[in-house]
């Protein structure tokens, strides 16, 4: 009967998924981060408050990752990722009434994006590892929208000034983006293939976000004007004749599950 309970046991672990599996070859996985999302620009930080004043503003992240495993500590590969983020402030203006009013402009913007990444992670056949990543990001602008809350602004007396043909809020965004990526975090495996993914995760935008070349139409006592959408208005009081470049700053949580192609050992 002891002989029988052994080859038994034997069988049991010959069976079961163990820890300590390779894990050279292909991962592929899904990846979800929410993210703190910022538009950073100079001459907006060192604008009074009543000119500008930046809010807290949330996006999210989600799409599929691809990595290749050299070994059990390092490995390359990309994501492709679609990404919502944006920008919030306040700021206040003069209605034209002889009186001030905060209003509130919120930016959305979506990419998507295509993360090429080198990774290194302590000794992936335990259960618990930790890595770091880095990479360059490529990323396409897909859609861009603005919300403006609270702005009010009466047709003041003479000169007379309007404005018009305002470009669509994408067209005043630079179509293409490069962000530096870095990450660090930690891979739990929970089967001998399968792995959760969590890491601390921020994005950095080398590329101006914005699209100076963009303008609109103005006009004084009938003579009208093309002028630069990224110049002094009433209702974008931070805005100078010579802004400078904006930066993306994004950071988040990534969470991820990872499936390994790896044999599974059979006796």
């Amino acid at each position: 009967m002891q002989h029988r309970y052994l080859s038994w046991l034997g069988t049991l672990l010959l069976l079961c998924p163990l820890g300590s599996y390779a894990q050279k070859g292909l991962h592929l996985g899904i990846r979800i981060m929410p993210q703190y999302t910022q538009l950073r620009n100079a001459d907006d930080a060192s604008a009074p408050e009543t000119a500008h004043s930046y809010q807290t503003t949330w996006g999210m992240t989600a799409g599929f990752s691809s990595m290749y495993a050299l070994d059990n500590y390092w490995s390359f590969g990309t994501n492709l990722l679609y990404s919502s983020q944006g920008h919030t402030y306040t700021h206040s203006y003069d209605t034209g009434l002889g009186s001030m009013a905060t209003a509130t402009n919120e930016q959305r913007l979506r990419y998507v994006k295509m993360p090429f990444l080198v990774k290194w992670n302590t000794d992936a056949t335990q259960k618990l590892a930790f890595m770091v990543e880095g990479g360059l990001q490529p990323g396409l602008l897909i859609s861009a929208e603005e919300t403006r809350r609270n702005l009010r602004i009466e047709p003041a007396g003479p000169p007379y000034v309007t404005y018009n043909q305002y470009p669509d809020r994408k067209d005043t965004y630079q179509a293409f983006q490069l962000w530096g990526v870095l990450g660090a975090g930690a891979e739990v495996k929970l089967r001998y293939n399968v792995k959760l993914n969590l890491s601390l995760r921020a994005e950095y935008g080398f590329l101006d976000a914005e699209d100076k070349s963009a303008t609109y139409r103005r006009t004084v006592l009938g003579e009208t004007t093309t002028q630069p959408f990224y110049s002094p208005r009433p209702d974008r009081p931070s805005f100078t004749d010579n802004r400078p470049s904006s930066h993306w700053l994004t950071a988040g949580l990534n969470i991820g599950i990872t499936y390994v192609f790896i044999p599974h050992f059979r006796p």
